[in-house]
């Protein structure tokens, strides 16, 4: 399961349709990027699961619309507390980001020479260090 809502399309699908958006090619318009083909086996997969009930409608041409379960709806509850941790700590993970970024990017290192130039990129020491032991 937690394979299935890691997938591309899983989770923006559910929003969507959580947002009321459900019949088939308002969920195509409001996924940019996606295929048709791609769309139709996600949602396929997610009635599978019992994420997501489809109703046929009687109409000309017949038409589908798609709808949370209970199932459906718990995930995006449980999933919601995640997102709601991601954007609180935002800041402090690019703060961390940073701070690794700075600690383990290579130091340039002044050239000269055609042959200086050729080791002008030169790993922190601390790097070099580490890899030997």
């Amino acid at each position: 399961m937690l394979s299935r809502i890691g997938e591309r399309w899983t989770m923006p699908a559910c929003l969507q349709i959580d947002r009321g958006m459900a019949k088939f090619g308002d969920l195509r318009a409001a996924l940019p990027g996606v295929s048709a083909k791609v769309l139709s086996e996600t949602l396929t997969r997610l009635e599978r699961d019992g994420l997501i009930g489809r109703k046929v409608i009687d109409s000309r041409p017949p038409s589908v619309e798609y709808h949370l379960t209970p199932l459906g709806e718990g995930l995006l509850q449980t999933l919601r507390v995640v997102v709601d941790w991601a954007v609180e700590y935002a800041p402090l993970i690019e703060e961390a980001r940073r701070s690794y970024d700075d600690r383990n990017s290579l130091q340039l290192q002044p050239c000269g020479t055609a042959e200086q130039r050729q080791s002008c990129v030169l790993p922190r020491p601390h790097l070099a260090e580490s890899r030997r032991h």
